[in-house]
Order: structure tokens, then C-alpha cells, then sequence
């Protein structure tokens, strides 16, 4: 919430003094609308299930001024990796497909594009907190495994697990092995009385 006699400039995202003058220059609006994209300085061979990494430019737009976006393609996933000041530092890429594939040079796999023109959705990317990032990185992980590795280690493990002593003491239990046999006596219709204990409450005195 803004003071009263306080103005936004929603073109520049600043606020201002009722009286201040901003004048605009040419050649900070040609840094705010410019679109910077980076991607491999060479092509990159994935193959096996190893993924290829690559670095991102150190001198990277403000996030004040632009916005970061990634895409991916039909042969290969991408998984930023970020430091802990929240800054990209470098990209994983992980194929989908079993054969060999390549990533050109120079891809712009990702892009810094301005706030201004923020509404203008770039086609393919899509932002870091996006739903659809995240469901890359599930198909990413899924791309990676083996399968075939993964299932022997489960087996493995349920072996190793059947061979562990219980982790709480069971008591043994037998099984019975028939059925047994009523009495004579409750074959012929005999009941057997059993004697009171006396009466289950007393009367109150008063």
C-alpha cells in the first residue's frame, strides 16, 4: 500500500513524487527489452543413460528486470540447477529416447526474458515453478533409471530382508491339529448351574 501523493509508474515499475519528472533513456529501454538466451558453447552426445551438463553465462540479467525461462525437446529433458542464492548455475540434460541423441550448439535452451513483456508467453518454455517443469523432472528421473538395475536391487533387498531376525520378539504359536470333542454329559442336554457370587449391587441405606 503507497502513501497518499504517491504515484506508480506501472511502465517502469517504480513510484514516484507527484512532481518529479522521469525522463526515459534510450539506452536503459534497449537493456530492459532485451531478451538474452543461452544454451551449449559446443553439441553435446547423449548417450548411455549418463546425463551431459553444461554451464550457464555468469553475467545474467537482473530478476528484477527479467524473467527466467527454460524449454526442453523431443529428445532430451533439461534440470536446472541452482545455487543458494536462488541463481541458475547450470543445466542438466537428460534424453528420453534409448538411441544416441544430440543437443546443437548454441540451443537457447533457456532465456532471460523482460518483465515488460512478460505477458507474451515465449513458445516451448515454461517458468522454474511451473506445473509442467515439474512434470519434466518426473519423466527426466524415469528416464534415467534402469529399470532392470532397479529390479535386482529390489530383489536383493527382499532377500536380505527375509534373512533379518523379527524386530519384535514373537512368541510361537501352535496350530491346532484337530477338532476338539464335546463331553457326554453336554451331548445329552445337561446343564450344570453355576454358583452366584452374590448380588452384583447392594442397596443404598440412608
Amino acid at each position: 500500500m503507497n502513501p497518499a501523493g504517491i504515484l506508480l509508474d506501472l511502465y517502469n515499475s517504480a513510484a514516484k513524487l507527484p512532481d518529479e519528472v522521469v525522463v526515459p533513456c534510450y539506452g536503459h529501454y534497449k537493456i530492459l527489452m532485451t531478451k538474452h538466451m543461452d544454451g551449449p558453447t559446443e553439441a553435446i552426445c547423449l548417450s548411455d543413460r549418463a546425463t551431459a551438463e553444461f554451464r550457464l553465462r555468469r553475467r545474467q540479467p537482473s530478476e528484477l528486470t527479467h524473467e527466467f525461462w527454460v524449454r526442453r525437446a523431443d529428445d532430451w529433458i533439461p534440470t536446472i540447477v541452482v545455487n543458494a542464492k536462488g541463481k541458475a548455475t547450470r543445466v542438466y540434460l537428460t534424453r528420453t529416447r534409448p538411441t544416441s541423441v544430440w543437443c546443437p550448439a548454441h540451443f537457447p535452451v533457456v532465456i532471460w526474458l523482460p518483465k515488460v513483456l512478460a505477458y507474451e508467453s515465449p513458445e516451448g518454455y515454461v517458468r522454474l515453478n511451473s506445473a509442467k517443469y515439474r512434470g519434466w523432472q518426473v519423466l527426466a528421473y524415469e528416464s534415467a533409471i534402469d529399470k532392470d538395475l532397479l529390479y535386482k536391487e529390489q530383489e536383493l533387498y527382499a532377500d536380505w530382508l527375509s534373512r533379518q531376525p523379527p524386530a519384535v520378539e514373537r512368541k510361537t504359536y501352535h496350530w491346532p491339529k484337530g477338532v476338539k470333542q464335546r463331553l457326554p454329559e453336554a451331548k445329552k442336554g445337561n446343564c450344570y448351574s453355576v454358583p452366584s457370587a452374590g448380588p452384583l449391587w447392594m442397596p443404598r441405606r440412608r
